[in-house]
């Protein structure tokens, strides 16, 4: 819808207008007069455009935290991948806008109710990696032998909201798991950010 961005502008402009028409109308029917004081018409506009404009999605804290995720796994034949973005191994941004990093909005809701700030659904974060390591497959056709799974997290700042290579990088570890089966721990190579 074109006017929506304007709907909040509209709306504020339809309540002066309403206040005055009623304020019109009360005086000419002589229940508001000139000795009303100022202060009381005053205070009741005032009243009625903040109850109106009393907006709280973004303010007073704004989102300080950009996320995205990388899952490094390691091939049969050696070849290290992010297996989430499928990509070389990086811990760097998959993408400049990283909703592009999942396909639809149910995933992206998906990744951050499996990976929830408090606790890691072992089971599911388990399905997902089985999943990922039984259908993932390299350029050369190797499969994955082992994957972990990280959430990296950037502070944004004012100075920072439109730079995100110059944000602070944290990663977090998520979950690990062998796909090969074979007991095989040995990690891979972790985020140089940390």
């Amino acid at each position: 819808d074109p006017l929506a961005p304007q709907a909040p502008v509209v709306a504020a402009f339809a309540c002066v207008v309403g206040v005055l028409v009623v304020a019109g109308g009360l005086s000419a029917a002589g229940v508001l007069d000139d000795d009303t004081p100022r202060s009381e018409v005053e205070s009741g506009t005032a009243a009625l455009v903040e109850f109106q404009t009393d907006w709280s999605i973004f303010a007073p804290v704004p989102r300080t935290t950009d996320r995205y995720y990388v899952f490094p796994a390691r091939a049969a034949d050696g070849t290290l991948v992010d297996a989430y973005s499928d990509r070389a191994l990086s811990y760097e941004r998959p993408h400049d806008e990283l909703q592009r990093q999942h396909a639809t909005y149910r995933e992206r809701f998906y990744m951050v109710s499996l990976f929830d700030d408090g606790e890691v659904s072992e089971r599911l974060a388990g399905r997902l990696a089985e999943h990922t390591c039984a259908t993932y497959r390299t350029e050369a056709g190797a499969t994955l032998t082992r994957i972990e799974m990280y959430r990296v997290t950037e502070e944004i700042t004012r100075e920072t909201i439109d730079e995100p290579a110059a944000r602070d990088r944290s990663a977090s570890r998520l979950f690990e798991h062998d796909c090969a089966g074979d007991g095989n721990r040995e990690p891979l190579p972790p985020p140089s950010f940390d």
